[in-house]
């Protein structure tokens, strides 16, 4: 799997409870480790560090996921 494959992966799960209409926003799903992408919640379910590192810093992360085109393609 390649890294553009790695970010697709990520922000599919990040969008999941949005696409579900669980939530409105990604860091409003209490169960997610979004926030921790983010920089803004304690680390509890991930270590975030791999995939900021491929895109950048928190603010990248949180652009590249609100960026939704509407489909997800893993090769």
């Amino acid at each position: 799997m390649q890294d553009k494959d790695i970010l697709q992966l990520s922000k599919y799960i990040h969008l999941n409870p949005v696409r579900s209409r669980l939530v409105r926003q990604p860091e409003e799903w209490h169960y997610s480790s979004y926030k921790e992408y983010l920089g803004t919640s304690e680390r509890r379910y991930s270590n975030p560090k791999w995939i900021l590192e491929m895109i950048g810093q928190y603010q990248d992360y949180q652009e590249y996921v609100l960026s939704f085109d509407g489909a997800f393609s893993i090769t």
